[in-house]
């Protein structure tokens, strides 16, 4: 994609769509500027998705989306309301996932900045996020060391993490 100057967060690409088994799924940001995004990103690529879906009501963020295989975890937040995490919920159960949403705490703006995929069973997660009992009791958790919650922010691809550097007490 061509850099959108006018949209300085248009670098958080999953932030307005969400792609799961060949379909697309174009979110409602809830930030004016950001939801200006997902009509560009859609012109973008409409010849590559067959199917897509919209969600209009209520707002949601792909930062607060943590996908595990066929399971979704949507954290509301600043950003996501419930209104479009149930619209979304819907969409997906419809396309055979399973779907948790859980409260994410009132101080952190997505669920993923906080919370990130380490493998199919294990998160690395802040110390606020830690305690979402849902959590605790479905997935092992690696709680960030006191000042290093920035390496919760890492990127699952496939079988690669990218992890912010310079962390060096989380274990």
């Amino acid at each position: 994609l061509n850099p959108l100057e006018k949209y300085p967060d248009s670098i958080f690409v999953e932030d307005p769509a969400l792609v799961y088994k060949s379909n697309c799924i174009i979110l409602n940001p809830k930030h004016t500027l950001r939801n200006a995004e997902k009509n560009i990103l859609y012109s973008e690529i409409k010849n590559i998705f067959s199917k897509f879906f919209f969600i209009n009501d209520g707002t949601i963020e792909g930062g607060d989306i943590l996908n595990i295989d066929d399971h979704f975890i949507i954290g509301l937040s600043q950003r996501t309301n419930k209104l479009g995490a149930n619209h979304l919920a819907k969409i997906l159960k419809n396309l055979g996932a399973t779907v948790s949403i859980l409260e994410t705490p009132k101080n952190i703006l997505h669920f993923k900045s906080e919370c990130s995929l380490i493998d199919n069973d294990t998160l690395l997660v802040s110390k606020e996020i830690s305690k979402i009992n849902f959590l605790k009791s479905n997935y092992k958790l690696i709680i960030a060391s006191e000042g290093e919650e920035g390496i919760t922010n890492t990127l699952r691809i496939n079988d690669k993490l990218i992890i912010p550097d310079g962390f060096i007490n989380t274990e």
